[in-house]
């Protein structure tokens, strides 16, 4: 993987959370053009984005952390 590729990469992820900024996403959409593996990964990154954010996932609190862990360590873990 070329250094192009990488920084292509690490600015998908970032445009995936709303963190790239105008430069960064033009580097990427000229990157895109000339490179297909690239350009697929991009597209399988953003469907999962959409995927993610239709799935309406939810995060457990802190405190259900807390009493899952408790709970494995007197149950143990199988």
């Amino acid at each position: 993987m070329s250094r192009f590729c990488k920084e292509a990469v690490a600015i998908s992820h970032m445009c995936q959370y709303g963190e790239a900024s105008r430069k960064q996403r033009w580097k990427l959409r000229f990157h895109l053009l000339i490179c297909k593996a690239c350009a697929g990964f991009t597209r399988r990154n953003d469907r999962l984005t959409q995927l993610c954010e239709h799935a309406h996932l939810q995060q457990l609190s802190e405190a259900d952390k807390a009493e899952m862990k408790r709970r494995l360590r007197t149950h143990g873990n199988p």
